[in-house]
């Protein structure tokens, strides 16, 4: 198996490559940039220099730039806008707190360089799109023909390659931004009707690990303590505080996703990473998949034989 992964070098990227490269594939990761990953103290672990893993620099909205790349890889994964772009993946509460007032603003306050500062539409829906419809155009042509319903197993239908959209959890709402959920969506919507690809679409809530980005402890402690309670005083059948949130909704502003976040436990980014690995390799895995389902997800028993290949067409001449 080659995955391609669009923003290996960052956040929830890296843990994605880091566990494909356990399970034995080559993998490539592109990014602005290029670089190599390296730890939040500067150094690059043994998995970030292993000869099965390529660090590549080009950008997902040009894709000139990485087409070859597309055509020899097996599946790919699109991690660009898995959070609030920008100061938040920097890391820091400060940084997370002038994301959220960008966009809540529309983009009118940090200013900036327009390139830095893409909108929702774009971040998020606009470039997974292009990097869906960029990695469909590379698979061979095939005498068959697949939809999102028709199930791969079908005589004559061809294998669709499987395409991982990190997308997010609905209960982000309201304290992301609603347009980020909805730009999340649209995006989802348009990967499932490209009939050459299999569409999964991961939605975490919020992710954390304490290595490398020591911020989101605090706030996944306090949201698995919130996750609990619920879950012991839903088993006694006593009210909660989502539980009132939500017949509060009925009467005012609908604040049902907060009551949603109460109950909804964060997951590590490795926990979300090591999903993404099972939903690859398992066929039957399509469409959305839930904090919950993420969480009780497992790798398949690493291959001895490499699994088969998507319909692609051999490598580029180096």
């Amino acid at each position: 198996m080659r995955l391609l992964v669009v923003g290996g070098n960052g956040f929830l990227g890296s843990c994605i490559c880091k566990a494909a490269l356990a399970r034995g594939w080559a993998v490539d990761s592109i990014s602005a940039s290029g670089r190599p990953f390296v730890s939040p103290a500067g150094h690059q672990p043994a998995w970030s220099a292993s000869k099965q893993m390529g660090w590549h620099k080009a950008r997902a909205d040009q894709p000139d730039e990485y087409a070859a790349l597309a055509a020899r890889a097996d599946a790919c994964v699109h991690t660009i806008g898995v959070l609030l772009e920008g100061e938040y993946k920097t890391g820091g509460v400060v940084g997370a707190a002038g994301s959220l007032a960008y966009a809540w603003s529309g983009g009118k306050i940090g200013g900036g360089d327009p390139m830095r500062r893409k909108n929702y539409g774009v971040m998020n829906r606009d470039m997974a799109i292009t990097v869906a419809e960029t990695f469909a155009a590379s698979r061979a042509p095939s005498s068959g023909s697949a939809t999102p319903s028709s199930p791969a197993s079908q005589p004559n239908t061809p294998r669709r390659a499987p395409f991982v959209f990190i997308s997010a959890a609905d209960h982000s709402a309201p304290l992301v931004p609603r347009a980020y959920i909805e730009t999340k969506r649209q995006a989802e919507a348009a990967i499932a009707q490209i009939p050459s690809l299999r569409g999964i679409f991961m939605r975490p809530g919020l992710m954390y690990h304490p290595a490398l980005k020591p911020a989101t402890t605090l706030p996944a402690a306090l949201l698995d303590l919130s996750a609990s309670v619920h879950k012991r005083l839903g088993a006694l059948g006593v009210p909660t505080p989502a539980g009132l949130l939500r017949a509060a909704s009925m009467l005012g502003p609908d604040v049902r996703p907060l009551a949603n976040a109460l109950e909804s436990s964060p997951l590590h980014a490795e926990t979300v990473a090591r999903a993404v690995c099972a939903a690859l390799e398992a066929e039957h895995y399509e469409g959305p998949l839930e904090v919950e389902e993420m969480r009780h997800m497992r790798p398949l028993p690493r291959q001895t034989e490499p699994l088969p290949v998507y319909n692609a067409p051999p490598p580029p001449p180096q």
